[in-house]
């Protein structure tokens, strides 16, 4: 989709590819406008990242799934506009830090587990180089996603809806 900012993202891991050429980035997800996906095939040609960039298409196998986010660096999440962005906290669930242009809901939604991104696409691959090889920097990503991933889980969503429906009759 349009909204979902794959040209910004592409742009970016251009710049970023520049610095670290061994890089490769999958593209996860529905093709539901087939022009759309058609301009974001001729972009990946005109940035010569034709070798580096896979369009995986839509994933419903929960392994296969899983096994993206658990083999990847970071989740990237370009869009220009989210209501709420689940596929962040499943990153997050599977100890993937985001990178998360710097639109709301995204910086709140991946809390303390995400870097966020600000500027051009040279900016934010600066950004991303910046933290690559930063262990610590990026353990600490890890362990604090993980962290505010698990305020989504069941149990905890469960909890906190007993809880307002407990306070309920004190707001009528």
């Amino acid at each position: 989709m349009p909204q979902k900012g794959l040209e910004r993202a592409l742009e970016t891991f251009a710049a970023l590819r520049r610095l670290r050429p061994e890089l490769t980035f999958f593209i996860v997800g529905h093709e539901h406008l087939p022009r759309y996906r058609a301009v974001l095939g001729q972009l990946v040609q005109h940035l010569g990242l034709a070798d580096a960039v896979t369009f995986i298409g839509p994933v419903s196998e929960a392994a296969l799934l899983t096994s993206f986010y658990r083999h990847a660096r970071f989740y990237l999440c370009m869009s220009e506009w989210e209501s709420f962005c689940v596929p962040i906290i499943e990153a997050l669930h599977h100890s993937t830090p985001v990178l998360g242009y710097a639109v709301p809901p995204i910086p709140e939604t991946m809390g303390p587990g995400g870097l966020v991104l600000f500027g051009d696409a040279e900016a934010m691959a600066a950004q991303i180089d910046a933290i690559w090889d930063d262990a610590t920097r990026y353990r600490t990503l890890q362990h604090a996603g993980l962290q505010h991933a698990a305020r989504f889980s069941d149990h905890a969503l469960r909890a906190a809806l007993q809880r307002l429906l407990a306070e309920l009759p004190d707001l009528l």
